[in-house]
């Protein structure tokens, strides 16, 4: 996950009101709990491929709560401030304006550098699948490999002794044959399965990130004006 990052307008608010505000987007958890269930039924070699970038999505995730949080309760210290009543007061008025400006940039930042990421995910899945099928094939292809070279060995056998036998050739070659039909219907299956896990269960997670990076961006799109009325009076 992401590293914890500096929190001044959250632990200022705390300290003030005995409490944070209520979080706007899910917590680093919930997020991470969608990921796990969406991989549970993958192998341990595919969770493998794909587990650097989902790391890296969750950690910009994390970022991004943390991000929101922050620029939440510094939106909201600066709007009870209001506008500076004194020449004394201004110094403040600003520094709570550029902490809130820095909180609402960085928000922006991270959520699209996510965006990135997911982007990215989605395209290395289709690498990952073609690059795990393809290891797939070349495993089992070695196997074919012995099959046939242990079948050539019989076929020499059969020559040496003077028995060569084109009915156990033709078995043998049938043998084969049906081991790579096998095979070929097996990458298909896995390539199925892979394709329908996607739409079925990592889909609908894609979706859901999409919909706290879009809610991020748009929350903090820009800084909002001082509300009077939100103000504390002096």
């Amino acid at each position: 996950m992401g590293a914890s990052i500096e929190k001044p307008s959250t632990l200022q608010y705390q300290k003030f009101y005995g409490r944070e505000l209520p979080s706007l987007l899910p917590d680093s958890n919930v997020l991470t709990g969608w990921f796990n269930e969406a991989v549970a039924s993958l192998d341990e070699e595919l969770k493998t491929f794909l587990a650097p970038v989902i790391l890296s999505l969750l950690s910009k995730l994390d970022n991004i709560t943390q991000w929101t949080s922050e620029s939440l309760h510094a939106e909201k210290l600066r709007q009870l401030f209001g506008e500076p009543q004194s020449v004394l007061a201004i110094p403040v008025a600003i520094a709570l304006t550029e902490t809130a400006e820095r909180a609402f940039l960085e928000t922006y930042r991270q959520a699209t550098s996510a965006e990135a990421i997911l982007q990215n995910l989605q395209a290395q899945f289709k690498k990952l699948v073609a690059f795990y099928l393809a290891d797939r094939i070349a495993k089992a292809q070695a196997k074919l490999a012995e099959a046939e070279k242990a079948e050539k060995n019989l076929e020499s056998n059969y020559f040496l002794n003077g028995k060569q036998s084109q009915v156990d050739k033709k078995i043998g070659l049938r043998l084969i044959m049906k081991r790579i039909e096998k095979l070929q219907r097996s990458i298909k299956a896995q390539e199925e399965k892979l394709q329908a896990w996607w739409q079925r269960s990592f889909s609908p997670v894609v979706e859901k990130t999409e919909g706290v990076i879009f809610q991020a961006q748009v929350r903090v799109a820009k800084l909002p004006p001082l509300n009077p009325s939100l103000a504390i009076p002096n």
